[in-house]
């Protein structure tokens, strides 16, 4: 529950979870490792930024499958799955201070940061 892998070299990946001495493993995923950041300059709005209570994550060229927000301690504390190119997340029971917003798109991985005040 709530455990992230970020991989730091191009492959394939499973996720294994044992519990009560049964163990299942997961379908391989391809990953590919990097930050696209002319995509994630061209392409992603994220808004208002500074934020106050939520976000708004959009783009027109590009689809989003998921988001992570990450706090400065690189803990993933919210995850967001998303179908399409714009979702609205409520960070109104999150501290203040800078997040990392981790997207996944259908080109890659994009980074941006967010502060929430």
């Amino acid at each position: 529950t709530n455990q992230s892998f970020t991989p730091i070299v191009n492959g394939n990946y499973a996720v294994e979870i044992t519990e009560y001495g049964c163990t299942d493993t997961s379908s391989c995923y391809n990953v590919t490792v990097g930050i696209i950041e002319r995509i994630s300059n061209s392409f992603i709005n994220i808004y208002p930024n500074p934020a106050n209570s939520f976000i708004v994550v959009e783009s027109k060229e590009i689809n989003i499958e998921s988001i992570e927000i990450i706090n400065i301690t690189g803990k993933v504390v919210k995850q967001i799955i998303v179908d399409g190119n714009k979702a609205t997340i409520d960070l109104s029971d999150k501290t203040k201070g800078l997040y990392m917003i981790r997207l996944i798109t259908d080109k890659g991985i994009i980074i941006k940061k967010v502060m929430l005040e």
